[in-house]
């Protein structure tokens, strides 16, 4: 039984998980996240999601900067956008083309 406990893995459910970074990130950003193939790896086992701890401390390990010019930009826009800026300030991107009278 001893070669079963050393080699269980904790896991933690995605409101343990919110909890563990102080509720910055809730449970229904991780579903988010989830859907779209972002944020740690889980498992769904007997039909709940998990996450191994293990997997938890390499996601967080890997979004690690020492300086705000370490962040990665956001990603490029796939389609034509234009910017409305004000005063230099950009107040909204729109990716639709604007329509002629």
């Amino acid at each position: 039984m001893q070669q079963y406990q050393d080699q269980a893995q904790r896991f933690l459910t995605p409101l343990e998980l919110s909890s563990r970074w102080s509720g910055t990130i809730g449970v229904t950003t991780l579903a988010n996240w989830r859907s779209r193939g972002r944020g740690p790896k889980y498992a769904k086992i007997g039909g709940r999601v998990l996450y191994p701890v293990a997997q938890v401390v390499a996601w967080e390990e890997h979004h690690m900067a020492s300086g705000t010019g370490q962040y990665r930009p956001a990603p490029a826009l796939t389609s034509p956008a234009k910017r409305i800026a004000c005063e230099g300030k950009v107040l909204a991107i729109s990716t639709k083309s604007a329509k002629e009278p």
